[in-house]
């Protein structure tokens, strides 16, 4: 059915009230306008949407939780090192060369409006800078006043599973802070995971928290007891926390591991626990680290040694299995990461050793084994207008892993990026995230080639294309393969008062060919093509407003095309007492192939990828305010249907209702 048979007669009862409630919504918001104040135009949702790839379905809370640590401690511009300005991460290395460069050639910036003076820095991103920086004087102050707060989300979508947990999702957090000293926990039962009940007899099914001391002029320049994140050079060996893949900025390819961190977020898996040491004597930094944690997983008992089958990830704990396989095996790892850090070189070796308890586990060759260990090394250079970095790392059985990345600032309207890549194809770091075109790095070698060229001020064109291949079978492949990817992204950042985005995909791959199913040979080229045209504008001191058009398009060889088509319009209103924002999204999307995945904007911390899938409509309403000085709510409610073909058409309609509320002390 096409996407405009939506609002036809025959089946759109629904969609026109939907459509009419959204519009009358909006004159009521509109209404408003008249008796409220002017507000700040400052939005981290907006910054993680811009610099992340709206098609990734991973979870980015991650980022989200670094630039809301990033904007309640931000950096002082006059102290930082490149190190410390690299944990912003839509900064390049060009970028963070020029600040520091001019802070050395002209002492001090008096003010952050500095920066639009110097090569590379738009308006855009000296405006996203003015949440992460301060201007201090060169000393650093470290107020030792307590703060604290705690969060509390409650999500449903009023669905009756008749299960015996809790029947909505829930999320306490907990951030505080005093002198050097920060510590925090979170605490969070899936909705259906039972709630002071076996197996969770002290209450929520998942705890994580952490206490950290941190102290820039120490030896001992971080302490962390609890849940910490480990990111080490271009992640090759060690990278627990999310980190992006190839997006929509073709230059920003290299990682800025950053050693040991808190950690801080919902995710269940990938996080040590234990404790980690951060220290620093003249130009050599060195992370210890140690951890225990229980991990999910599937076992084979029926052999003299319990087998894992599979590591279970999703963090549910519902059903009798799931609470069954929940914490089945012990994992033990310890390792240390040494680099030596002057101005413009970094090198660096890390190491570590792996152990499950009472179990074997399968490597990618089908050995089982009870141990791992892995060590690289990685190195970075920055130089004016040319960087290089790279990591070379080994596993228990040599097998390699390596990634070098550059970058080249022809002038300042044009940066060329690349990296080659290359995992054995039987390489195995539990760890690992490097850039990959799948989820591990292994049995994979490829060559990227990027570049941005700003032909205009206010205009950036990115445009890649990547190439690799994989010399055996993986999944959804009987025999070596090969593809390719192609990205053009452009951005005009005042087109007729606003922000126009157009971006074009293109993905070409081998899989096994799901109609002729007999064949030996049945491997055939799909290709995947996006194509996305965004505009938002603000409309008035308080207004503003955004709407985009998708088109997704699949195709197997010698066989049919298929489409999807989305749509949506989307207002966001704000001012000194509270924030609206409402989407109407419509799609039409013929088959699983040409999913899409837009960002939705949600309360704080709720930041998410949604899928896009079928045919039907989706309405939502976010509000948030400030009571008195220390108490925030945020609400957001959703509406989503989608129509049922066959026999007997119907439309199956989902509510979901997120409460969220702060309280800081």
């Amino acid at each position: 059915m096409e996407l405009m048979n939506i609002i036809c007669l025959h089946n759109s009862v629904f969609i026109r009230r939907l459509f009419c409630f959204y519009l009358l919504s909006l004159f009521a918001v509109c209404n408003v306008y008249c008796q409220t104040d002017s507000f700040s135009n400052k939005s981290i949702i907006e910054i993680a949407r811009a610099i992340s790839s709206e098609e990734d379905d991973a979870d980015i809370e991650e980022l989200y939780n670094q630039l809301i640590d990033l904007w309640n401690n931000p950096i002082n511009i006059n102290t930082a090192n490149a190190e410390e300005l690299s944990k912003i991460p839509f900064l390049n290395e060009f970028q963070i060369f020029s600040i520091i460069e001019q802070r050395k050639k002209s002492g001090n910036y008096l003010s952050l409006f500095e920066l639009s003076y110097l090569g590379g820095f738009d308006k855009q991103t000296c405006q996203w800078l003015s949440n992460f920086l301060m201007v201090g004087k060169g000393v650093e102050f470290v107020s030792r006043k307590f703060k604290s707060s705690v969060l509390t989300l409650v999500e449903s979508n009023f669905e009756n599973d008749q299960l015996s947990g809790l029947p909505f999702k829930l999320r306490v957090k907990n951030k505080s802070s005093v002198g050097k000293l920060s510590f925090g926990f979170t605490a969070e039962n899936d909705k259906n995971e039972r709630f002071f009940n076996n197996p969770n007899s002290l209450g929520f099914d998942f705890y994580s928290g952490y206490l950290q001391f941190e102290n820039k002029n120490s030896v001992f320049r971080k302490i962390i007891i609890g849940d910490y994140h480990v990111a080490i050079g271009q992640g090759c060996s060690l990278w627990t926390p999310y980190s992006f893949g190839k997006g929509n900025s073709a230059i920003n390819i290299s990682k800025k591991g950053d050693g040991v961190k808190k950690y801080s977020s919902s995710d269940e898996n990938r996080f040590f626990r234990g404790v980690a040491v951060s220290l620093k004597s003249g130009i050599l930094n060195t992370n210890i680290f140690v951890s225990y944690r229980l991990l999910d997983a599937s076992l084979n008992e029926s052999m003299i040694e319990p087998t894992v089958k599979s590591f279970l990830v999703d963090g549910n704990h519902i059903t009798q299995s799931q609470i069954d396989n929940k914490d089945r095996v012990g994992e033990i790892l310890y390792g240390v990461n040494s680099y030596l850090s002057v101005s413009k070189f970094k090198v660096g070796v890390s190491g570590y050793k792996l152990h499950y308890n009472n179990v074997l586990v399968p490597d990618k060759e089908g050995v089982l084994y009870s141990d791992n260990f892995g060590f690289s090394s990685y190195f970075n250079l920055w130089f004016k207008k040319f960087t290089l970095s790279g990591e070379v790392a080994f596993d228990r059985k040599m097998h390699l892993s390596t990634i070098v990345n550059s970058n080249y600032k022809l002038f300042d309207g044009l940066i060329l990026a690349s990296f080659y890549r290359y995992y054995s194809s039987y390489y195995w770091a539990q760890y690992s995230n490097a850039i990959s075109e799948n989820s591990e790095n292994v049995n994979e070698k490829g060559f990227y080639f990027g570049a941005k060229y700003s032909p205009l001020p206010n205009w950036d064109i990115n445009v890649y294309s990547d190439f690799f291949n994989f010399r055996r079978p993986q999944f959804q492949t009987n025999q070596p393969s090969s593809g390719n990817e192609l990205l053009l992204y452009v951005e005009g950042k005042k087109v007729f008062g606003g922000q126009l985005l157009l971006k074009y995909k293109q993905e070409q791959k081998e899989n096994v060919n799901n109609i002729d199913t007999l064949s030996i040979n049945n491997q055939v080229t799909i290709i995947k093509r996006q194509v996305v045209a965004r505009y938002s504008v603000r409309l008035s001191e308080k207004f503003k407003y955004q709407t985009s058009f998708s088109l997704s398009f699949y195709s197997q060889q010698n066989n049919s095309c298929t489409n999807g088509v989305l749509f949506y319009n989307e207002l966001f209103y704000n001012n000194s007492l509270f924030a609206l924002s409402s989407r109407l999204t419509l799609f039409d999307i013929s088959d699983w192939e040409n999913r899409l995945y837009t960002y939705e904007y949600a309360p704080l911390y709720v930041f998410s990828s949604a899928l896009n899938y079928g045919e039907g409509a989706k309405i939502y309403f976010n509000f948030s305010t400030t009571l008195y000085k220390n108490i925030d709510i945020w609400a957001k409610y959703s509406h989503i249907a989608t129509f049922k073909n066959g026999v007997g058409s119907s439309i199956e309609h989902r509510n979901i209702v997120i409460l969220q509320l702060r309280y800081k002390f």
